[in-house]
Parts: structure tokens; sequence; C-alpha cells
């Protein structure tokens, strides 16, 4: 699962849940307003809840 968000910049982002996260639907992860998609320039790959509060924290993700 690959999921999209907008950097401040503007750049297309993508989250990638691995390890534990993998297999948590987009719900349970808390990211509802977040797109599947592809082809993005900067690529998270999130091991566990700490590295993807930290992206979420750093880049806004709670706001759709």
């Amino acid at each position: 699962m690959e999921l999209t968000f907008t950097l401040p910049n503007g750049t297309r982002a993508g989250i990638v849940p691995t390890h534990g996260l993998k297999d948590l639907t987009v719900e349970q992860l808390g990211m509802e307003c977040l797109a599947p998609a592809k082809n993005v320039s900067v690529v998270f790959y999130v091991p566990d809840q700490q590295a993807l509060d930290r992206v979420r924290t750093r880049f806004g993700l709670t706001e759709c």
C-alpha cells in the first residue's frame, strides 16, 4: 500500500507502511484522507507508529 499527500512546497510524497504497519488498513492508520497513488517524488517508508507520527507531525498529515 502506498498513500500520497502533498508537501508544503507542492511536491507529491508517498507513505509506504512496512513491518508491523503493512497489514493495517488506511482507516486503522488514521490516514483516510490520503489517496493511493504511484509515481511520487519522495517516499517515506514507515516501519512503526512512532515513525508515522513523526512524518505526520512534520508534514501535517492530519489535515485533508
